[in-house]
């Protein structure tokens, strides 16, 4: 065969491969279906393609790299991540709130400041830590402007993190990102209702539109009260909305501390998962959080619960053993509704309402 043909030949079948792609409705990392620029960087092999038989997805709450947490890997007195592989050992993706931007000249963030600038070099730990995907659904992804912002996306990118999310703007291109996880499609909606007025109709359009293109739909919204243990009611109003027009979770972040957990119309809402790595110690409170994980279990999913702390080793997230982590898990169901006792294995710490 000429060498023309054997061209021809690779070209048609990798065209066969994307038109397959496509006409499955499946997307890979960035969008709801498999637009021609993805099928032609798929073709060029610039996309981290992940195993269809993902089986688990991890989120976790608030990483800001900034402040003192900067100062302390600089001065090699911390490693936030020291506990990571071991926490994030048996998922396929990692799912964090990026709480901060990446500007293209850095500052060192000052204390008691709240424009947060993270040096690129400190956000390139974050895959090798075992992230896959950053939201910017955040009241920081602003902090140096628009600007700011692309350069963050294009920082976390080129280290090899998926993002999503915009702190002023949902739409289908910008906020979500859609994974394979045990062969079905998952979408991923990042949303800010924190800082901007956030349009709930364009929101819950997006989900509804979802819903008919992917299995499972998960909102990682950012919202809420800082430092309230009970969710607001803005915030029920809203994961009540997202949930009715088809989402299967909602899973908060940004008050910087555990809140509640309800369940609406079999559907579980996490209000926040607190901090992961923060500069925050003026309280327990602030120094746990929860990693959740999303397992299929015969096409239905599993949310299971596993309390962190930073007690004792700052900014340096592990596993909460002993009458800490049952303390946590008490005041959890304490202050959540009646019906997550229902659907809660107190063994695995499993939430369950999807699976009878």
């Amino acid at each position: 065969m000429s060498r023309s043909s054997h061209v021809l030949l690779f070209a048609c079948v990798a065209f066969a491969l994307c038109f397959s792609f496509v006409t499955s409705g499946y997307m890979l990392q960035d969008s709801a279906f498999l637009s021609w620029s993805t099928a032609r960087e798929l073709f060029f092999g610039t996309l981290i393609v992940r195993s269809h038989e993902a089986a688990s997805m991890v989120f976790v709450g608030d990483v800001m790299l900034a402040r003192d947490v900067e100062r302390k890997v600089l001065y090699n007195t911390v490693d936030p991540f020291v506990h990571t592989p071991e926490l994030f050992k048996d998922a396929s993706y990692v799912i964090g709130n990026f709480e901060a931007a990446i500007p293209e000249h850095h500052t060192p963030t000052k204390d008691n400041t709240f424009v947060f600038s993270v040096d690129s070099d400190l956000a390139a730990r974050l895959k090798p830590a075992g992230f896959t995907h950053m939201s910017l659904a955040n009241n920081h992804s602003l902090d140096f402007g628009e600007s700011g912002y692309v350069h963050t996306k294009s920082s976390l990118v080129s280290s090899g993190i998926t993002v999503f999310g915009h702190e002023a703007i949902t739409s289908p291109d910008i906020s979500v990102a859609t994974i394979l996880l045990d062969k079905q499609a998952v979408a991923i909606v990042g949303i800010n209702f924190v800082t901007k007025q956030l349009d709930v109709e364009a929101v819950t359009d997006l989900v509804a539109t979802l819903e008919k293109q992917t299995d499972q739909q998960l909102v990682y919204v950012h919202w809420g009260n800082e430092y309230q243990l009970k969710h607001a009611k803005q915030q029920e109003e809203l994961a009540h909305a997202l949930i009715e027009v088809g989402a299967d979770a909602v899973i908060g972040n940004h008050p910087h501390v555990v809140q509640d957990v309800e369940v609406y119309n079999s559907v579980p809402i996490f209000y926040s998962l607190g901090n992961f790595v923060f500069d925050q110690y003026f309280s327990q409170d602030v120094q746990e959080g929860l990693m959740l994980t999303v397992s299929v279990v015969d096409t239905k999913l599993q949310f299971t619960l596993t309390p962190i702390t930073s007690v004792g080793t700052p900014a340096t997230p592990r596993e909460m053993e002993g009458q800490q982590k049952d303390d946590l898990i008490a005041r959890i169901l304490r202050t959540s509704s009646p019906e997550v006792a229902t659907y809660f294995d107190p063994a695995v710490l499993a939430i369950s309402p999807q699976i009878d």
